[in-house]
């Protein structure tokens, strides 16, 4: 299992609908589970219904967990986006 960390912006509130549908299938693209969490909320990042749940907290990180047999590219490739989107 990989953990990655991300300390998001202050504009970041949440994560807006079409860049949402990008990151589940960016996610999709991987075998590992991946889930993405913020505070006390935590989705798949596979699931779209899970994801527009989130609300992101700024004063928390964003941590993406990737597990199974390519969770180190699942982990980069999410970070890549979630970056590419603050």
């Amino acid at each position: 299992m990989i953990e990655k960390t991300l300390k998001i912006t202050e504009g970041m509130k949440k994560f807006e609908d079409s860049p949402l549908a990008l990151a589940v299938q960016k996610a999709g693209e991987f075998e590992s589970t991946i889930y993405i969490s913020n505070g006390n909320m935590r989705a798949n990042a596979k699931s779209l219904m899970g994801m527009l749940t989130m609300q992101l907290d700024p004063a928390r990180p964003v941590v993406i967990t990737a597990e199974g047999a390519d969770e180190a590219a699942a982990c980069e490739a999410m970070e890549e986006y979630i970056r590419s989107q603050m």
